[in-house]
């Protein structure tokens, strides 16, 4: 069960819509919060943890890049058989 305490306005709006929609205010609230949570994450939501780990870490944009190129170049080789 979860419990989710709203600001009146909120579940104001949220009872008139679901009672637009023909459910009960719990069930769209369900069926808002199943569709939210089955909605891809964006590529900003996926990327940020990785962008504040690289900032956190100090490494430099040159530093950055290198790495990238050897992870590339490491993929391209695995790939192709190159270097085994």
């Amino acid at each position: 069960m979860l419990t989710i305490e709203l600001a009146a306005d909120v579940e104001r709006e949220l009872s008139e819509r679901a009672k637009e929609s023909g459910r009960s205010l719990q069930q769209f609230a369900k069926h808002l919060l199943e569709n939210a949570a089955r909605q891809p994450r964006s590529l900003e939501a996926i990327l940020t943890p990785i962008w504040n780990d690289v900032n956190a870490s100090g490494i430099s944009d040159e530093e950055l890049d290198h790495l990238f190129e050897e992870a590339r170049n490491d993929v391209h080789a695995e790939r192709h058989g190159i270097g085994s």
